[in-house]
């Protein structure tokens, strides 16, 4: 694609800058339209933009078409095949995530290790861990180096190296992160160490309350919620796919407000029984009083684990 001219340049960073925070706040229908206008403007970082996207609105194959019209139009942007590569993996694809990153690393300058990282993930998926944990111990780059071990922690757990894997995550614990990717790292570890101490042994009480402390740190990590449920492993004959609106008031909370309004998904036998697991969230956060003011079933849920499965944000309102 052409080289813009300054002003166009100038146009360009910015839409970029705003097309990646988009995708990070979730904004995918407003990405979208970023993307455009930088396909507009014939910068390929339109296609990844739209195809990240396009897979936070779960439509996958929409994200591999934009992809691959992009590639046509130009061929030697690694990035683009990298993230191709990791879409097919995702869908398990193996051959033609494999030839994806191939062709990335084709490319004019790629990020070598960025695309190792990526086969060495592929290659644990496709049970072959042995040659995985080799291919990682050839990644070198210092940014990488949380992401890789994040993935070399799943890799030593499909062996059934466990105290090997644990011993990783918990040297990793003790660094610090320098940037979003890493802080991102650092929390997936974070829950896979304690997920393994419980595995071990220690007590739910104590997992649940190491749990609800990560979740105050990142409010919207799903693996948290994930291990919370698997701590009690709660299940009826009775149980529900719950979708709720809670409404509630934090008199000391740092908001000047009224009340709030909260979405959740649970799993319960209803909106009472639902209630306990969303206070115990609630509480992270801070809370005087909470209801239920709308309950919808979805779904009978009989063989899943009581718990929340999702929850959203505070909507305040000032009367």
């Amino acid at each position: 694609m052409d080289a813009p001219d300054e002003a166009e340049a100038q146009a360009l960073e910015t839409l970029i800058s705003t097309g990646y925070q988009q995708v990070k706040d979730g904004e995918f229908e407003e990405a979208l339209k970023t993307a455009h206008a930088i396909e507009d403007l014939r910068h390929t970082t339109a296609f990844e933009i739209a195809a990240l996207a396009k897979l936070g609105l779960d439509d996958t194959e929409a994200a591999i078409a934009v992809l691959q019209r992009g590639l046509k139009l130009a061929s030697d942007v690694w990035v683009n095949w990298q993230l191709l590569g990791n879409t097919f993996s995702d869908l398990g694809r193996y051959e033609e995530a494999e030839n994806a990153f191939r062709d990335a690393l084709r490319c004019s300058e790629p990020w070598v290790d960025s695309i190792r990282l990526n086969q060495a993930i592929l290659l644990g998926r496709q049970g072959k861990p042995e040659e995985a944990l080799k291919l990682f111990d050839g990644i070198q780059d210092p940014d990488l180096q949380f992401e890789v071990a994040a993935a070399r922690i799943n890799t030593l757990g499909r062996l059934g190296h466990k105290e090997q894997a644990l011993e990783v995550a918990q040297a990793l614990l003790q660094q610090t992160p320098l940037c979003a990717s890493d802080e991102d790292a650092w929390f997936y570890v974070a829950v896979l160490e304690l997920r393994m101490r419980f595995e071990a042994g220690l007590e739910p009480e104590v997992v649940r309350q190491e749990a609800l402390d990560l979740l105050r740190e990142e409010s919207d990590n799903e693996h948290v919620l994930t291990l919370l449920r698997d701590t009690r492993g709660e299940r009826s004959k009775d149980n529900r796919y719950l979708r709720l609106l809670v409404h509630g008031n934090d008199a000391q909370g740092e908001v000047a407000a009224d009340g709030f309004y909260v979405p959740y998904d649970v799993v319960a036998e209803n909106s009472e029984d639902a209630l306990q697991y969303i206070e115990e969230i609630e509480a992270t956060r801070g809370f005087d009083h909470l209801e239920i003011e709308e309950c919808e079933v979805l779904a009978k849920r009989t063989k899943d684990p009581k718990g929340v499965y999702l929850f959203g944000g505070r909507a305040y309102y000032s009367e």
